[in-house]
């Protein structure tokens, strides 16, 4: 099949301004309907241990559910689940103690193929983004919807080098809309002078949480339960998290 050049320069046009989108099906709605409160955790840069944090997130909720967007290949969450309950609904299904872990079972190029949730009834699911902020908003699929959903609050997670000082600064433009919560993977107390404008007004707000340096958080090692330092550590984030906006500062 071929194409004139005004056809082109058309679709062209009509790409650019969001007239098109590929279709994947209901399974892949923009919306994904939900009754449960959901906590977004989003990595600013790779290695920065959104998945560790959002698993650590669950284990001090206890009955919850950590729904991964991860492609099978790069799921960090692989191993985190200790009983394994099969396939259900194009996702990989597994239990940690009262936690429900769901993997995508699938390797794909885009976030905007990512399964749907699975639908059960829980009162708090954690949904792990699995991918660069930029490309979860950007999502014509459910996951993008959940990012330009201003009710959900945004963890976003990043690690205290000049690089995720800057990564995370760029996020919290991107999400400037909505509640969001910082975590400092690897300083209990990040360093104000490398701090950008947005991120040390989350840190004025009482919104950056910083977690002191630790094997577990830093190497994403997930197939054993995390200590109890650990998990004292993160229940600052989930208070913070729980938090009315107006005590948050927010």
């Amino acid at each position: 099949m071929t194409y004139t050049v005004e056809e082109i320069l058309r679709a062209n046009d009509a790409l650019r301004a969001g007239q098109f989108r590929r279709d994947f099906g209901s399974a892949n709605a923009e919306f994904w309907d939900h009754a449960d409160t959901v906590w977004l955790v989003v990595g600013c840069h790779g290695g920065a241990g959104a998945s560790t944090v959002a698993l650590g997130l669950a284990e001090q909720v206890g009955q919850c559910r950590v729904v991964d967007c991860a492609p099978m290949a790069t799921s960090v969450l692989l191993m985190a689940a200790f009983t394994e309950l099969g396939e259900q609904q194009r996702r990989m299904v597994g239990m940690r103690d009262q936690i429900r872990i769901e993997r995508c079972l699938e390797d794909f190029r885009s976030v905007d193929e990512v399964p749907l949730p699975t639908p059960v009834e829980t009162r708090l699911t954690i949904v792990d983004a699995g991918c660069p902020a930029e490309s979860a908003s950007a999502s014509c699929g459910w996951v993008g919807g959940l990012c330009r959903d201003r009710s959900v609050p945004v963890v976003l997670v990043f690690r205290p080098t000049w690089h995720g000082f800057a990564r995370v600064e760029a996020c919290l433009g991107l999400f400037a809309a909505h509640r969001c919560v910082v975590v400092c993977n690897g300083a209990q107390r990040p360093a104000a002078q490398q701090m950008g404008n947005l991120t040390r007004r989350a840190n004025d707000e009482g919104v950056l949480v910083g977690l002191a340096e630790n094997r577990l958080l830093a190497s994403g090692s997930v197939s054993e339960r995390f200590p109890a330092g650990v998990l004292s550590s993160i229940q600052t984030v989930m208070k913070v998290l729980e938090m009315p906006a107006e005590a948050a500062g927010v």
